[in-house]
């Protein structure tokens, strides 16, 4: 509370002082302002050059109108700084808040608070504590943007050192002691700027997450914006052209001061935090474009009228324009995928945001990547989750909240194949550029899911075929062992009886015939055992061990009516298969079904082969639960890529498979 408390006692304290600057300041401001500037720029930037006063008095607008026209904007944009301050502090109380307010309100206090050097007295004195104290909390701003926290954590100290350093050269400078262009205060507004700017980079590179560095970005889009406004001016300066441009220097300096306002409301306040690397990129790259354009400009002309007579000079200017207009044009016709790229990223191209995506699912070595950093990626968005069927996360990218939007992953046939867990960029709602893009992703995230399921189909079929062939072996090992082993085991103990016999003179016709028993159970074990391999019905064909199978139903007592439409060969599994399951859907309706009766029916073209088994008997009732038969019956297909419906409805029971051929 008593954090809380301070920090909004010095929000009220630095508005009242910086309308108190400013209303002492206001004549003073505006008589600079109505002083025209002779040659190039002059303090305040403001003052109207010669072209500028021209341009004035074409719109019939006096130079005092113009200077009032500027307190105006000025008081506008000293309230708005005051008052984001004010809305920081009370919506998030904190020492971060409390510096920016000190920042905004000294900054845009500033033009007032020169006037105040003239008048001497407390005046002066006034403007020498607010130039100490934005010198003394800039490095606090610095070390706390725009999280609250020491990042390093030796700046929570070393701030103070930059500070009071920087305060102190402040107060000299005021105080006459030093010169504006003296070597210290150049030496250390060069180093505190290394100093600071590394701070942040050190910030933005190792410690910010998503959420921060789209802080940091509008902080770095409002001070882009200024910096800008600043070279463009340096070169029309050197040009000798800056009087020309200087109304337009003004605008656009003042809505860089907006932007610097609002930036720091939307990175500290959090609200609708958009992604502003779009508006960011297209900042620097059309900025960077201005400024190569107006040096070339300047190059040449400089260059042409070296040679040529001053009054051809504007001659040559025209001309030079004209020439960097056609070639700029040309440049941009054949480079225009190229500019377009950088300004609305890598998936403004068609079929840009698939190529991305693509190129992306691999890494270096050619292993899987990340498809959910992939798509964070394409779609600047801050987290990205991708389920599968059964929303299970797959690849996750940052932590999603409360509010992330899901997005269905359906193919063509109406199957779930999973989802997408996106969160927006602005914390809220997806914006329509990222709806649109994520309409875009959707197919390609298909074929990646449908991919990943059937692999996953695979691996699994590849599973179940091996535990079920090691099942197998085992249970051959296990007949050979317990039983085959033994019966051989006999006979040979048999023969050593009927040699001891022979030796003695017994008569050996009970141990043949013992020695006869053994024989033929081994044999019958062996058949046995080879039948479960592989119904030896089947060497003839499916047909026959259809018909040989249902015999042996009828013999039981079971009336069993067999139709069959099937090809002269089939695969050895899919015979298997169908055999299994015509015999155990036939034994369950000897066991269950309670009636005498039941039909078979085993059709098969090119593509399928249809297996259905239907009896009138008791049914399953409202639930079926399936024992082992039943689940065995259902593997046997699946195994080969079929699948088999069991249905009952009050009285009957239908089985049908269906297996690809």
């Amino acid at each position: 509370m008593d954090r809380i408390r301070s920090a909004q006692v010095v929000a009220v304290t630095v508005t009242l002082v910086a309308l108190t600057t400013a209303a002492i300041g206001t004549p003073g401001l505006w008589r600079g302002i109505t002083v025209p500037c002779e040659a190039g720029i002059c303090l305040p930037f403001e003052r109207p050059t010669r072209p500028t006063q021209d341009l004035l008095a074409t719109v019939r607008l006096s130079v005092g109108a113009y200077a009032t026209v500027v307190l105006v904007i000025s008081w506008a944009l000293l309230l708005l700084a005051l008052g984001v301050s004010l809305v920081l502090v009370w919506r998030r109380p904190s020492l971060l808040t409390a510096v920016t307010g000190i920042q905004l309100g000294g900054v845009f206090v500033g033009p007032f608070a020169d006037e105040l050097a003239e008048r001497g007295g407390t005046a002066a004195v006034l403007r020498g504590v607010l130039i100490a104290a934005i010198q003394l909390t800039m490095p606090l701003l610095v070390g706390l943007f725009p999280d609250g926290r020491w990042h390093p954590r030796w700046f929570r100290w070393g701030w103070l050192v930059v500070g009071v350093l920087g305060a102190g050269i402040a107060v000299a400078v005021q105080a006459g002691v030093l010169g504006q262009d003296s070597a210290p205060k150049g030496l250390f507004d060069l180093l505190s700027t290394i100093l600071l700017a590394g701070v942040q980079i050190h910030r933005y590179v190792r410690v910010s997450d998503w959420t921060a560095r789209q802080q940091a970005k509008w902080f770095i889009l409002s001070f882009v914006l200024l910096g800008g406004n600043v070279v463009v001016a340096g070169i029309l300066s050197a040009a000798g052209v800056v009087e020309y441009w200087h109304l337009g220097l003004v605008i656009t300096a003042y809505l860089a001061f907006v932007v610097l306002i609002l930036g720091f409301a939307f990175a500290l306040l959090r609200y609708r935090l958009y992604d502003v690397t779009f508006v960011l990129r297209r900042a620097v790259v059309y900025g960077g474009a201005v400024v190569a354009l107006l040096v070339t400009y300047v190059g040449l002309v400089a260059l042409a009228s070296l040679s040529m007579a001053r009054a051809s000079a504007s001659a040559v200017g025209a001309a030079v324009v004209a020439a960097l207009a056609l070639a700029g044009g040309l440049v941009l016709v054949r480079a225009g995928g190229w500019f377009r790229e950088r300004l609305l990223g890598p998936g403004s191209r068609p079929g840009g945001v698939a190529a991305v995506l693509a190129h992306g699912m691999a890494d270096g070595d050619g292993n899987p990547a990340n498809l959910a950093e992939t798509i964070a990626a394409v779609l600047v968005l801050p987290a990205v989750t991708v389920l599968d069927s059964n929303d299970q996360p797959l690849w996750t990218h940052g932590e999603l909240g409360s509010d992330a939007h899901r997005e269905s992953v359906v193919d063509g046939s109406g199957t779930a194949l999973g989802a997408l867990l996106v969160a927006p960029a602005d914390g809220k709602q997806l914006s329509r550029r990222e709806r649109r893009g994520l309409q875009e992703v959707l197919p390609f995230v298909v074929l990646v899911l449908r991919a990943q399921r059937e692999a996953n189909e695979l691996l699994a079929a590849r599973t179940v075929s091996a535990t079920a062939r090691e099942d197998e072996r085992r249970r051959l090992r296990r007949d050979l062992h317990d039983v085959v082993g033994p019966l051989l085991a006999g006979q040979l103990l048999t023969v050593d009886s009927l040699r001891l016999a022979t030796e003695r003179g017994i008569r050996p016709e009970d141990l043949l015939t013992h020695l006869e028993d053994q024989a033929r159970a081994a044999i019958t074990e062996v058949r046995r055992v080879s039948r479960d391999l592989r119904p030896a019905g089947l060497d003839t064909g499916l047909a026959t061990a259809l018909e040989v199978e249902v015999q042996r139903f009828r013999v039981a007592g079971l009336d069993v009516q067999l139709h069959h439409e099937l090809p002269a060969s089939l695969p050895a599994a899919v015979e298997v298969a169908v055999l299994r399951i015509v015999a155990e859907a036939l034994t369950n309706v000897v066991r269950h079904a309670g009636v005498q009766s039941a039909t078979a029916e085993v059709t098969a073209d090119a593509e399928v082969i249809e297996v259905s088994v239907v009896d009138a008997g008791r049914g399953f009732g409202e639930a079926i639960t399936e024992g082992v038969g039943l689940v065995s019956m259902r593997e046997r297909a699946e195994a080969l890529g079929g699948r088999l419906e069991i249905s009952s409805a009050g009285t009957g029971t239908r089985v049908y498979g269906r297996i690809p051929l």
